[in-house]
């Protein structure tokens, strides 16, 4: 292990599983900035020093500690390892790459005396070397490194390959939630970052997702804000080819409403794109949609969505969350099955279930949900794939992501 242990409430396991969980799908992206190569400053928090053995395990990534300032990793026995602590900053988005080699988060960080009062920046902390190296410089930060991409904020992310990931850098100030980023593709390797282009230039969204193998990105454009109606896009992107297609275009009602193709998922082998529609004038529920454009599955079955994550490639399986009752709340995760094309009984019913991951070999689920100490945050969570056991594994943590990481 690397770093300090504490013992967390702890579950019976008979496998050298280490859970890394906080980000919401097993492939997740780091952060990047605008359009250009930069050189990441290396962060002088402190980190763990690597030892001279190593072994592989299968660990859970996630922010823990007061204002979710430190990055840990959690082992499926509730041992937790403390990775780094920002300086003031608040860690989300955790995403751990395909072979376990990095961890990528944003550091967040507020301003209250500004009119938009969020700002962040992209982290990659390099698991061999126990070290940070920021991507993107927040004016919002009360000392700039020299030399990084100034980004007003960072956004989603997802990881393209071992050493890529493509990044939502917004390069001006964004005033609304509806809001189109420069999709950045940032190689950790090199720490070279430049624009995602097109066919026809260089690309602009939000909310990308790539399938397993790399090939195909899912991500939402919207449209300018009208008086009356806005339009939003799902699109798909062949890195080969640099081709775009639209899968489906629809309208909101106000520019106000909620998204028609909220936190869209591309599925591992690329072919099914799962999005939510999330608010009141387009209505709750679910559409699954093949990349041609055609409507797999739909369901209004949920007053509210939440939080969704693919299992593993080949499974056909997607867990998903959503309020059942407007009137008390609560959040049961779902199933929808691919392969048989309907959705599962609701499993649990849960106190607003907050982020779900899948393990990369799809035999664990984890997800949070609010504890009962408000202090501490969210209960990290850990279920079996015949979902018979739900352990507590911690208190006081968020962002969940699955990996393999080899502790040195």
């Amino acid at each position: 292990m690397i770093g300090h242990q504490t013992k967390g409430r702890s579950v019976s396991s008979t496998t050298r599983f280490i859970a890394v969980a906080f980000a919401l799908v097993v492939a997740a992206g780091v952060s990047s900035a605008a359009s250009c190569s930069s050189t990441p400053q290396e962060s002088t928090s402190p980190s763990p020093q690597a030892s001279t053995s190593a072994a592989t395990d299968l660990v859970i990534a996630c922010a823990t500690g007061p204002k979710s300032a430190t990055l840990s990793l959690v082992s499926m026995t509730g041992e937790k390892t403390d990775l780094v602590t920002s300086d003031g900053a608040e860690i989300d988005e955790i995403a751990v790459s395909p072979s376990g080699a990095y961890i990528a988060y944003n550091e967040r960080f507020r301003d209250m005396n500004a009119d938009w009062d969020y700002g962040s920046r992209l982290m990659i902390y390099n698991v061999a070397s126990g070290k940070t190296a920021a991507y993107f410089t927040s004016p919002f930060m009360s000392q700039v490194p020299e030399g990084n991409i100034m980004a007003w904020a960072v956004g989603d992310r997802a990881w393209v390959s071992d050493s890529e990931m493509i990044v939502v850098a917004y390069t001006y100030r964004p005033l609304d939630p509806f809001s189109n980023g420069d999709l950045v593709l940032c190689n950790v390797d090199t720490d070279k970052c430049e624009p995602l282009s097109g066919s026809s230039g260089d690309l602009t969204g939000t909310a990308p997702s790539v399938s397993a193998d790399g090939s195909r990105l899912a991500f939402v454009t919207y449209g300018p804000a009208g008086s009356e109606e806005v339009d939003d896009t799902l699109n798909l992107y062949d890195f080969k080819d640099k081709s775009i297609r639209t899968v489906a275009a629809k309208r909101r009602g106000t520019p106000e409403a909620y998204e028609q193709f909220a936190n869209p998922l591309l599925s591992p082998d690329g072919t099914m794109i799962f999005t939510e529609q999330t608010g009141s004038d387009v209505g709750f529920q679910i559409t699954v949609y093949n990349v041609d454009g055609t409507k797999r599955f739909s369901s209004d079955t949920l007053l509210a969505a939440n939080d969704a994550a693919w299992g593993p490639s080949g499974s056909g399986l997607i867990a998903f969350t959503g309020s059942a009752d407007v009137d008390t709340p609560k959040s049961g995760i779902q199933f929808y099955d691919a392969k048989a094309n309907h959705i599962e009984d609701p499993t649990w019913t849960l106190g607003h279930a907050n982020a779900l991951a899948w393990s990369p070999d799809g035999k664990w689920l984890a997800y949070t949900e609010p504890g009962g100490n408000n202090d501490l945050g969210d209960d990290l969570h850990l279920v079996n794939a015949d979902r018979t056991s739900d352990t507590v594994l911690l208190t006081g943590a968020s962002s969940p992501s699955f990996g393999v990481i080899t502790a040195q």
